[in-house]
């Protein structure tokens, strides 16, 4: 091969090899919630699956934000309600046609979700959030204009009442 044509391929490669300016931004990929009128989301790798409620088990004695138990894929799964869990008093009953699934790797929790809008992914401009304390809850986001409260399975699952 000529040293014409190498350096033709070298810097093809190189041109093939930048990306656009829209594409170095770092994107950060969460699936999207709501509930209590409000958007969350998850990170992709903390979601292990998502599905329709169905039959919902109540949970004799259990805490008041443990909506109940379900089966998901051959397993008893407890549901939350994250707002009734962080103490908050939702008026008016809702009504929960979904559940998504979280994980820190060792514990399962399903979560009541009111709409589910899958995998959505935006610039990673996320901050800190420094609001009221929520456990779990750790950056703020932007879907377009609204804000998307990003929370984290691992410190969610850490609180000291999943611990057995």
């Amino acid at each position: 091969m000529s040293k014409d044509a190498l350096s033709t391929l070298q810097t093809r490669a190189r041109q093939l090899a930048e990306r656009p300016p829209d594409e170095t931004r770092a994107r950060l990929a969460l699936t999207v919630f709501r509930r209590a009128g409000s958007f969350f989301g998850f990170p992709v790798s903390e979601v292990e699956g998502a599905g329709r409620l169905r039959e919902l088990s109540p949970i004799p004695g259990g805490a008041s934000w443990m909506a109940g138990v379900i089966q998901h894929r051959g397993e008893v799964l407890t549901l939350v309600d994250l707002p009734t869990f962080w103490g908050n008093t939702v008026p008016g009953v809702a009504d929960f046609p979904t559940y998504i699934v979280i994980s820190n790797g060792t514990l399962r929790l399903g979560l009541l979700v009111e709409e589910l809008y899958g995998v959505r992914e935006m610039e990673n401009k996320s901050v800190l959030y420094e609001g009221v304390e929520r456990v779990g809850l750790v950056e703020v986001a932007r879907l377009g204009a609204e804000p998307v409260m990003v929370l984290s399975a691992k410190r969610l699952l850490g609180d000291a009442r999943f611990q057995l």
